[in-house]
């Protein structure tokens, strides 16, 4: 049975023959890169038994950090699904009975974040009333074409193609790309619907858009089946993207040579992968985007926590405990047979599908990556945030000039205005009626155009 280790204190795996924390081994002090580079050569079989959620109801310690963030991530997201039909349903929080994990702010010596900086370090996009080109786009009418993404294949999706009108030659165009979780082709939220918002803004100005419901949304019980655990973002994401691509550029109303991609969220951070893997897109918009890791996200928010826990011997204790736990987790994920990863379901995804994701580092495709970018970001979102995520792309295209970067004042996560709450009370933030941010989607019609 599960129990203590005497010297620090951490919850030990079931059946555990040594402490996954104060292990003395040389890996415990190894990059993340190191890790990987040689549990892919030669790989270990780890002494302890792996863990099953169905053994207990709690959880490894070293995977609290990764829960509190992936829940906060993904709960949000997925916790409302609007059916087909048009019900909806309320889905219980997969963390319920674990709770995040609670640390309260740290100082030790760590490049730990501050409180956000103001937009004095991080300009905030205005709006320039003399662009001229801005003022030479005339806002038009458009028409919605149902069509279906994947027609033929496993996996069907309802779709809409916006054209813009009286449209003179072919006109660019634009795939949605969803963020973590459960959506429709709206992306629709609490009844706000963010890629409806974007489609009809933009294709009233001359800018075709297809939007698609997520695979999930109807085929989840399907791909549970057929997948039986393997799944990862190309089942969820990446083939119904190039798919869509395929319809939209095969539409001889669209410019096939100047098709953009606008991932949110999830869907920002895989963009710069199904590029470069794929080299079909003339530029990326990432929407409130990251290139930062699972994995990373969880530890700096962890590490966030520590920072501001008051002075003393608790906080360096913490500092202690946590300070390797980015590299604990990959050496478990990179040391633990895939059919086990395939079993251990955190919210929406198996274990498997986060190994998949640190093995294809988003900065890898960014930094090979040479079309153009628009990195997108509320100052108000705490999905994501100025200090790690955007300071992150910012660090990637320093000394390249292929990147725009637009920072937003008082929005949120969805590019609305922002409510003022926090992400205890995401419900409350996320539930309040809105729209998206007009001068945002200004900017992104005068990014397409300049592009």
């Amino acid at each position: 049975m599960s129990g203590y280790c005497k010297k620090c204190g951490a919850l030990l795996i079931k059946n555990a023959t040594f402490c996954h924390f104060c292990i003395t081994s040389a890996m415990m002090v190894q990059t993340a890169a190191q890790v990987q580079s040689e549990a892919q050569a030669q790989p270990v079989v780890p002494t302890a038994q792996p863990y099953h959620a169905s053994n207990t109801k709690q959880k490894p310690i070293w995977l609290m950090p990764f829960i509190a963030a992936a829940s906060l991530i993904m709960a949000i997201i997925i916790s409302v699904i609007v059916y087909e039909d048009g019900t909806r349903s309320v889905i219980e929080d997969p963390f319920a009975d674990v709770g995040p994990l609670v640390i309260e702010l740290p100082s030790v010596e760590v490049p730990l974040a501050e409180e956000a900086p103001g937009t004095e370090e991080y300009p905030v996009a205005e709006e320039d009333p003399d662009d001229e080109d801005t003022e030479t786009i005339e806002r038009g009418t458009f028409t919605d074409f149902p069509v279906i993404v994947g027609e033929g294949t496993d996996f069907p999706l309802n779709a809409m193609i916006s054209i813009p009108d009286n449209a003179t030659g072919k006109v660019p165009a634009v795939v949605l790309v969803h963020g973590d979780g459960v959506f429709d082709m709206d992306e629709e939220i609490f009844g706000n619907k963010p890629f409806r918002d974007i489609a009809e803004y933009l294709a009233s100005y001359g800018i075709a858009v297809i939007r698609y419901d997520k695979r999930n949304f109807k085929h989840a019980k399907k791909m549970e089946e057929m997948f039986n655990g393997g799944i990862t973002a190309g089942e969820t994401v990446i083939e119904d993207v190039l798919l869509a691509l395929e319809l939209i550029k095969n539409d001889p109303r669209v410019d096939e040579d100047r098709v953009f991609m606008l991932g949110h969220s999830f869907g920002g951070y895989i963009a710069p992968r199904i590029h470069i893997e794929n080299g079909v897109f003339a530029g990326i918009i990432s929407y409130a985007g990251t290139p930062l890791s699972y994995v990373d996200r969880a530890y700096y928010k962890v590490m966030d926590d520590i920072a501001i826990m008051p002075e003393g011997k608790e906080k360096e204790d913490e500092y202690e405990k946590w300070k390797n736990w980015d590299v604990e987790y990959r050496y478990y994920l990179y040391n633990t047979p895939d059919d086990e990863l395939k079993s251990e379901t955190w919210g929406e995804y198996p274990l498997y599908f986060f190994k998949d994701l640190e093995n294809h580092p988003i900065p890898d495709y960014v930094m090979e990556a040479t079309i153009p970018f628009l990195i997108i970001q509320g100052l108000d979102d705490f999905a994501v945030d100025v200090v790690h995520d955007y300071t992150a792309w910012q660090e990637l295209f320093e000394g390249r000039d292929n990147a725009t970067f637009k920072l937003y004042e008082g929005l949120n996560h969805f590019l609305f205005p922002s409510q003022g709450y926090e992400y205890e009370d995401w419900e409350k933030e996320y539930g309040a009626p809105g729209y998206t941010d007009e001068q945002v989607l200004a900017d992104i019609v005068e990014w397409i155009y300049s592009n």
